[in-house]
Parts: structure tokens; C-alpha cells; sequence
């Protein structure tokens, strides 16, 4: 059995772990990889209706990029902190 999962309703950020529905009718898990917000735009201001750039840039389970907007979301998992310290090679000792 697996533990329970907290689900969020605070936006996704990168790390996130999201579950989107796809445009042939299915479904795709996968981690957030880039937040487009600075970068979408009103059909007004892109002076059409098509090609309209998405928020979310999801990397799927299968390898697939997917963009997605934030409707298209249907769940979403905050990411683990991670609790080890980032190791470098900066260590004097390596370099004897």
C-alpha cells in the first residue's frame, strides 16, 4: 500500500510532480521543468487565436515534453526539499 500523498492547491513550481490531461483524451504524469508565466499572452496581444503558448513545460514519465496550461492540471504533488547539502569539487584536499 502506498502512503498517502498531500495534494496542493498552490501553483506548481519546478520539481513539482503533475498529472495533465492530454488533448487525445488520456492523461500524463510528469515533473514540472519550466514556468512560462512571464511569457503568455492574450489573444489580444498576440493578435490571434492559435498557436498560443502554454505555462507549463512537464517532463512525462515516457520521455515526452509536454506543455500544458494551468486548466489542464489535474493533480498536483509539491516536490521533496532535499535534505543533503549540494557537493562540489571545490574541496582543497582534492587538489594535492
Amino acid at each position: 500500500m502506498t502512503e498517502p500523498v498531500e495534494i496542493t492547491t498552490t501553483p506548481p513550481t519546478i520539481g513539482d510532480t503533475l498529472q495533465v490531461r492530454r488533448l487525445e483524451g488520456g492523461t500524463a504524469t510528469g515533473t514540472v521543468v519550466e514556468d512560462f508565466a512571464d511569457y503568455l499572452l492574450t489573444v489580444p496581444a498576440a493578435g490571434r487565436d492559435w498557436a498560443m503558448p502554454h505555462r507549463w513545460a512537464i517532463a512525462s514519465e515516457d520521455g515526452t515534453l509536454i506543455f500544458a496550461d494551468d486548466a489542464d492540471i489535474i493533480e498536483h504533488h509539491k516536490s521533496e526539499p532535499s535534505t543533503t547539502a549540494p557537493t562540489t569539487s571545490n574541496d582543497i584536499s582534492d587538489k594535492t
